[in-house]
């Protein structure tokens, strides 16, 4: 696993500082998770092979899997974190106040543990998700999924944070929607802005 972290002098006016992110890649079956007090905003997958750039910028080193993580302000522990596994290769957290800490991707095939610890009790799935309480405060009211292909990193909208994954075994099989079809995608949803200066 590699990380960069990217900063910048301008501040955001929300609980989670926009401008302020550390990118982590993976390959696939790997979970990868953001930091205490950071919050996950973006992703990047893979179909059918390692598509994702090196956070190092190495051209030659590709992973599966990418995740964007931006620092949350004021921030106490994360509580009630837990690993999901959705149905199928989409996956969304199960709490409207809950957002995305945490992603496995696959490649090919279904690579990701779907248990608590990450072991080989049960079959592996397409991806699996961390979700916990923070925070940052998310409102289910404006969602949206962001779909791309195998590479592309996607990041949610400014002010707004990751509350769901997507990860493609088969060609383009992350549908969210008639003729919609992608290798990887995000759920999005809007942060409340609390105001922290």
């Amino acid at each position: 696993m590699r990380t960069i972290i990217l900063l910048s002098l301008m501040c955001a006016a929300y609980a989670v500082d926009f401008d302020k992110c550390v990118y982590q890649g993976a390959n696939g079956g790997e979970r990868i998770w953001c930091d205490p007090g950071w919050i996950g905003t973006g992703a990047c997958g893979s179909y059918p092979l390692p598509d994702c750039v090196d956070p190092l910028g190495d051209p030659e080193v590709r992973f599966s899997t990418g995740l964007l993580c931006c620092e949350i302000k004021n921030a106490q522990p994360e509580q009630d974190c837990q690993w999901y596994a959705g149905i199928g290769n989409t996956n969304t957290c199960n709490s409207n106040t809950r957002a995305v800490h945490g992603i496995c991707g696959s490649d090919f095939d279904n690579e990701c543990a779907p248990g608590m610890g990450g072991g080989d009790e049960e079959p592996p799935v397409p991806n699996t998700i961390r979700c916990c309480e923070s925070d940052a405060w998310v409102s289910p009211d404006n969602c949206e999924w962001y779909g791309g292909v195998s590479g592309e990193p996607l990041e949610c909208p400014a002010g707004q944070v990751m509350t769901g994954h997507c990860s493609a075994t088969d060609e383009q099989n992350c549908g969210f929607g008639p003729g919609n079809d992608f290798d990887h995608g995000i759920r999005c949803c809007d942060v409340i802005d609390r105001e922290i200066p």
